[in-house]
């Protein structure tokens, strides 16, 4: 079953050990590389608009 929660389980670890190295972000703001940095963010990108956003 695809949403048993073995699997479920087995997802958030592989994110888990995805991001354990910290993340990188896409910010347009400094308000928001100073929100990133401190939730963990290791590196950010400052861009005119985020790929989302396009």
């Amino acid at each position: 079953m695809m949403d048993s929660p073995e699997n479920r389980f087995r997802v958030k670890v592989g994110l888990a050990e995805m991001l354990k190295g910290g993340v990188i972000l896409d910010v347009t703001t400094a308000d928001q590389a100073k929100i990133a940095e401190d939730a963990g963010a290791v590196a950010v990108m400052a861009l005119e608009r985020v790929p989302a956003d396009i």
